[in-house]
């Protein structure tokens, strides 16, 4: 081959994008939607399923062997059941990932924040009938408003890092790293001690709670500033601050996964330079708080293989996939005779 046409071959190629192996976002998603799929067909449909079958009266039945009998005859869809609710644990670490990239690489913070409201607020209708199968209740509310209260904190996040904190406000800052995370601290032990231990806390044992946790957070914060310097600590200390704030709401409006929500979507911030470090930590958050999540370790794999691409452009693929495929499910629930029975 002469010169010239060895030219003509360099000039043909050299437009060409190098091929990088890996996963990206947009594969992610899908992924993410693929579990999410999975694990809403069965809370929306296998679940009814077995309510329909028996599943609450049999729970209630104390005769000897008549829970292993129902078992027996309903053996089929529970392992279905069990498997699709497992594996759709790796949906949720994977959305908090995505969410985290988005705000990192987001042209417009506000926009993407009143995207994700408006989402939560559209979604929560199909949510509601899915779940519930009432057109709405506000006993317990969609994922996407964990997102967006997990949005609003990784902009405060940012804010406060990329900026120096005036003097005036630097005590203020950090009087509120402690107050505020460790009055949620104590509101929460009171309000789930039953649940937690099997007995509740009193109100003067309350008082310790808080005084303890107050000491500790302090004890915590005062080593951090000697390690690292006093305006770092008064930073960590702020976003401590926020992260309660906003735990505090997911628990008051009651969203899906609550603060444990975003506790794990503030960690994986944190922990962010580092995909893969930032999923695991994530994910213990998560099974710390439930163990049932445990299989979202799984998530770590498709992590490790993410390769930093947008990939496929299905930003509104996602937003609007999520309350179609809810409201979708509730019809195929209702077509089988199953729309007055909430999900499970």
């Amino acid at each position: 081959m002469d010169r010239a046409s060895l030219n003509i071959q360099e000039n043909q190629t050299a437009g060409r994008p190098k091929w990088k192996g890996g996963i990206s976002g947009s594969t992610l998603k899908l992924i993410a939607l693929t579990v999410m799929l999975l694990d809403h067909t069965a809370m929306a449909v296998l679940g009814r399923l077995l309510l329909r079958n028996g599943y609450a009266r049999i729970m209630l039945n104390t005769e000897p062997g008549a829970y292993e009998v129902w078992q027996a005859q309903n053996m089929v869809i529970l392992v279905l059941y069990w498997a699709m609710r497992l594996i759709g644990r790796l949906g949720f670490p994977i959305f908090c990932f995505l969410l985290i990239e988005g705000i990192r690489h987001t042209r417009s913070k506000m926009k993407y924040i009143l995207r994700m409201g408006c989402f939560a607020l559209i979604s929560e209708i199909p949510f509601d009938l899915a779940v519930r199968g009432q057109i709405l209740e506000f006993s317990y509310q969609n994922v996407f408003f964990t997102l967006f209260l997990g949005v609003v904190a990784l902009c405060a996040y940012d804010f406060f890092d990329s900026r120096e904190i005036p003097a005036q406000l630097q005590s203020v800052c950090l009087f509120a790293g402690i107050f505020i995370p460790g009055m949620y601290i104590a509101l929460f032990l009171h309000h789930n001690s039953q649940r937690l231990f099997g007995w509740y806390i009193s109100p003067r044992a309350l008082l310790r709670v808080i005084i303890v946790t107050f000491a500790i957070i302090a004890f915590l914060l005062g080593v951090y500033a000697c390690k690292r310097g006093l305006e770092p600590a008064r930073s960590l200390a702020v976003n401590l601050g926020v992260m309660a704030v906003m735990m505090f709401a997911a628990d008051f409006l009651k969203t899906d996964y609550a603060s444990l929500g975003i506790l794990t979507i503030s960690v994986m911030y944190f922990f962010r330079k580092k995909p893969v470090r930032s999923m695991l930590a994530g994910n213990i958050v998560l099974t710390l708080g439930e163990l049932s999540e445990f299989t979202s370790f799984a998530a770590l794999l498709p992590i490790a293989l993410y390769n930093g691409k947008r990939g496929l452009k299905i930003k509104y693929f996602f937003y609007i996939f999520y309350p179609a495929h809810l409201l979708i499910l509730y019809l195929v629930a209702a077509a089988m005779g199953m729309g007055d029975l909430p999900g499970i």
